[in-house]
Order: structure tokens, then sequence, then C-alpha cells
């Protein structure tokens, strides 16, 4: 199983129904956002804890190779798009 694999295991481990886009930079980095229906429920905070927590007991100290998680509600990320385009 690749990185980025293994990631989108760690995150749908607390978030099972999130959409899960993941690009990596140059540096070798990971980047990318996380969009669920239950993130409607949750701050932002909430949101960030949540994933973060899951992406370090799984991937230990080489979760430090991912970079920014961007974390929306649907309702959110469509917002995003309109915004957007």
């Amino acid at each position: 199983m690749g990185f980025k694999a293994e990631i989108e295991k760690a995150i749908h481990a607390v978030v099972p129904e999130a959409t899960i886009e993941l690009s990596m930079n140059p540096d070798g980095s990971y980047v990318g956002h996380v969009v669920a229906p239950e993130f409607a429920k949750l701050t932002h905070l909430e949101r960030q804890l949540r994933v973060w927590k899951s992406l370090r007991e799984r991937l230990q100290e080489t979760a430090s190779q991912i970079g920014i998680l961007l974390m929306y509600s649907p309702a959110e990320f469509d917002a995003v798009l309109e915004e957007v385009a």
C-alpha cells in the first residue's frame, strides 16, 4: 500500500463517508481536502483534531509528511467551488 492510500485509510477510519482529494507537493509532502457530511456537526477545530489524531496514531512519524488538509462539509465545499467559478 502506498503512502497516499495509508493517509486515506487513516482518514476513513474516523470519517468513513469522506471524499478525499490529495496531491503531492514537489517537496514530497501531501496536501488536499476532505469533504464529509459529519463535518457539518463539528467545528473546524474538532474536524482537525479528529483527523490528525488518527493520522498521527496510524502513521506515527510519517504523518509529518502531510501538509495542509482543508476539511469541509459538503455545503461548505459547494460554496467554495461557487466562489472559484
